[in-house]
């Protein structure tokens, strides 16, 4: 009786093992951009109310300004609408993986008054080829609301 295994076997077992990590590799890698876009979509939302929230709190207007890779947050001290020096906020411009796209850019900026009062009314996007469960947010006076876009639209999650 002979011990041991043939070259047919190995070859089968490393084509198997091959295939498998081949398989989960791309798994992570779709896993991985998911993350980092539905990332993107928390931190500039979290920084958008907290835009607002500071707008509020110290009654003076904060404005975000938004690029195609990078967003900053501005105090706006001197109410000219523009950002000015020294008015960007510590740890802005953040810059992103992917890009950010927005409807109704008659204007990049996103302002929030010292009522809490967001305008214009916008729906930002960040693009990829993810399949992400948060991908875009609506903007209204009132709200932000953190959604999946759809066809053209930003739907509710």
């Amino acid at each position: 009786m002979q011990r041991g295994i043939t070259l047919i076997e190995l070859l089968l077992v490393i084509s198997v093992v091959g295939i498998l990590a081949a398989a989960i590799d791309y798994s992570f890698e779709g896993w991985v951009e998911r993350y980092e876009v539905e990332k993107i979509t928390r931190e500039l939302c979290h920084d958008l109310i907290y835009a607002r929230t500071m707008a509020m709190q110290k009654d003076v207007k904060y404005l975000t300004a938004l690029g195609n890779y990078q967003y900053l947050v501005a105090e706006d001290r001197n109410e000219n609408d523009d950002i000015d020096s020294g008015e960007v906020l510590q740890g802005f411009p953040k810059t992103v993986k992917y890009r950010l796209e927005w409807n109704n850019a008659g204007s990049f900026k996103v302002f929030c008054s010292p009522r809490g009062l967001m305008s214009p009314n916008r729906t930002i996007s960040v693009i990829s080829r993810s399949d992400a469960d948060f991908d875009c947010m609506k903007i209204s006076r009132t709200r932000i609301i953190a959604g999946k876009y759809d066809h053209g639209e930003c739907v509710a999650r």
